[in-house]
């Protein structure tokens, strides 16, 4: 991980393994977590700021699914995503690549513990059905994030594992009114369903350019505002 350096994935600086002061050393992102903004802290985003957040997030895993050898995450919620204040808005970046694998290792390894390997409110069906992480199960939890962002809700909140599990399993998703681009491309990241069909589900790549698409659409984003997240080439790492 100390190769990848993305503007919207938080960079590993090093480690300490002296024994007993295990540690590792990354990047500083003063706001903590996106969960914590949302729920705890109870603050309110722009639909703007909420748009942007979406790009970025998006922008992160796209980098990570195209790296010349892809990475899956595998454990992609708010929790994981961290916050820090930027001149407008907020920036964001995902962390926490502790259960992320390579795409030809997670296509070599399947799961009868899903909950071992994700967290399962933000867990796609075919992962509770087989076990199996594919490009597709990190958009389905990204498209989790999002309907957090809409909301401000906690998905499934009140519910417990077993009946999360058999709500995804046959079907159901959780539902917003909620209007704006949010909404529209959180359910293009679900379009899948639970038949194990991803085959029409969106990119990481498809979803970034929705969501600049929106903003430019809705508030008259440049694409220079977004250059750094939007040119990044991961070719060279």
């Amino acid at each position: 991980m100390d190769s990848i350096r993305c503007p919207n994935i938080v960079s590993f600086y090093g480690a300490c393994t002296k024994t007993g002061k295990y540690a590792l050393v990354m990047e500083y992102m003063s706001l903590g977590s996106l969960y914590k903004i949302l729920h705890e802290d109870n603050r309110v985003l722009t639909w703007l700021e909420r748009l942007s957040v979406a790009f970025q997030t998006a922008s992160g895993i796209n980098y990570l699914h195209q790296l010349p050898e892809p990475i899956l995450h595998r454990d992609i919620k708010s929790l994981n995503v961290l916050m820090e204040r930027a001149y407008e808005g907020y920036t964001a970046k995902v962390c926490d690549f502790g259960l992320a694998r390579t795409r030809d290792e997670t296509t070599r390894q399947t799961t009868s513990n899903p909950s071992l390997v994700c967290t399962l409110k933000w867990t796609a069906p075919e992962i509770l059905l087989a076990g199996h992480h594919t490009d597709k199960t990190d958009i389905y939890s990204l498209g989790i994030v999002y309907w957090e962002l809409a909301t401000s809700e906690i998905p499934y909140d009140g519910l417990s594992d077993g009946v999360i599990r058999a709500f995804v399993l046959a079907g159901d998703r959780a539902s917003t009114t909620t209007a704006i681009g949010i909404t529209k491309a959180k359910n293009k990241t679900h379009s899948s369903k639970v038949q194990n069909d991803t085959t029409t589900a969106a990119t990481a790549s498809a979803v970034k350019t929705r969501f600049f698409s929106t903003m430019k659409k809705f508030f008259g984003v440049k694409t220079s505002t977004l250059a750094a997240e939007d040119s990044f080439d991961p070719s060279g790492y």
